[in-house]
């Protein structure tokens, strides 16, 4: 199979490249306008088709390979190009996929880019980004990881300091080649069963590269070391290595946290690892060990708060909210929680201002609530009304912002309809 694939992406190269000559020279012919309203006319054609059968992917794909072939040194013909190549990997055809990449591997030259909607400073590099989603076929579709890693290896020597990513679809990223690179390798050692490697890799990211940000899905921006903990965290859960080996592995990678948003994740990681294993082992110390965990964010970073894009988080809740769903999901003994978050609630009651104190009362009201003891639900949210006064609810979205005040009052009124019933 494999060898049918290379012959045909080697032919498929060269009959494209003889094709875009031809074109290239025909195409000179053509004024910027005619060019701009031929492309125009090609783009309404996808369209029509698409509104004629939308699940006609191939006749859409047809299409731009079309619009790519004629004018591949416009915009429009790049974008084009890995149109071609996403619609055929998202339908599984993933020889026409492959072979799109090679194509545009052929006809592109090695500094040639795409203009980048995010970051017009940033222009993305076409043959960088067509390496790194090469190597991410043979590791995710072909099943050939080490082809994968070998693909990987070359990208930060021939590409230094160029601009990778794919902008739409459900693959979005987009960073300096070098990270990308890293990050895929990452990624491929952890689908191979090596999560030391892979936390190598990640070490080696965060060392060199301590400055970079990438994109990654919906637009999100992580810094290199926020990208590396959730690698990290998903290779490790991943790993059949036991809980030592977990955190030891972890530790690892502890020496390159700086900044209190990343010890904040890295207490998060340890504390599911350890609920990870409770699930599997039903030892009741793991459970009290995990909840250790979260009340160390609470004790370090009381007042923190995190904010990213229009969602700010303040960790200290959440990790209240992660203590409650210890003792009532996992060990399944709600009374537990409340005697938890009453002791919380008291530790900071004489705290005024940025107090976890209504915090606490209102998720002990809640787990009340889920519970069905309303009264008691009911007394500790009027409580939190009294007390909370314009305390934020957490997580707050920007332009939606609400309080506990408010949501308090919220569930105050629904347990009253309930008491009627």
């Amino acid at each position: 199979m494999n060898r049918n694939l290379s012959a045909f992406i080697c032919l498929s190269a060269v009959m494209f490249a003889a094709f875009i000559f031809a074109h290239v020279v025909f195409g000179a012919e053509e004024s910027k306008d005619e060019v701009q309203e031929a492309v125009r006319r090609m783009q309404q054609r996808i369209e029509q088709i698409r509104k004629e059968d939308p699940n006609n992917s191939f006749a859409v794909a047809a299409q731009y390979k079309v619009l790519f072939e004629r004018f591949p040194r416009t915009i429009e013909g790049k974008m084009a190009a890995f149109e071609v190549y996403e619609i055929h990997r998202k339908a599984k055809r993933q020889q026409l996929a492959l072979g799109t990449l090679a194509l545009i591997l052929t006809v592109y030259k090695d500094y040639e880019t795409l203009i980048n909607p995010l970051a017009s400073d940033k222009p993305i590099g076409i043959c960088a980004t067509a390496q790194i989603e090469m190597a991410s076929m043979y590791s995710e579709d072909l099943g050939t990881p080490l082809i994968a890693l070998e693909t990987l290896s070359r990208i930060p020597y021939r590409y230094p300091n160029q601009q990778v990513g794919i902008l739409a679809g459900d693959r979005q990223y987009q960073g300096r080649a070098e990270v990308i690179a890293l990050w895929h390798t990452s990624r491929v050692q952890t689908a191979m069963g090596e999560p030391s490697n892979a936390i190598m890799t990640l070490r080696e990211l965060c060392s060199t590269y301590p400055k970079e940000e990438v994109m990654v899905a919906e637009g999100k921006v992580l810094k290199v070391t926020e990208l590396a903990l959730h690698e990290v965290h998903r290779s490790l859960s991943a790993s059949m290595g036991g809980l030592p080996r977990q955190l030891s592995d972890l530790s690892e990678f502890e020496s390159l946290i700086r900044t209190p948003e990343d010890k904040v994740y890295m207490l998060f990681i340890k504390g599911e690892l350890t609920l990870d294993a409770f699930v599997k082992f039903k030892t009741s110390g793991l459970a009290e060990e995990a909840c250790g965990y979260y009340l160390q964010v609470i004790d370090k970073f009381p007042a923190l708060e995190i904010e990213r894009g229009n969602i700010k988080r303040r960790p200290a809740v959440e990790a209240m909210e992660r203590i409650a769903r210890v003792y009532e999901d996992y060990m399944g003994n709600p009374d537990h929680a409340v005697v938890e978050l009453d002791r919380l609630y008291s530790r900071f009651a004489s705290i005024n201002e940025g107090s976890l104190a209504p915090y606490a009362l209102f998720i002990e009201a809640e787990v009340q609530h889920r519970h069905n003891n309303l009264e008691d639900a009911s007394r500790n949210f009027l409580k939190v009304k009294n007390i909370a006064g314009n305390a934020l609810l957490y997580p707050s979205v920007k332009g939606q912002e609400s309080t506990l005040t408010q949501k308090a009052d919220e569930y105050t009124k629904e347990i009253e309809k309930e008491r009627k019933k």
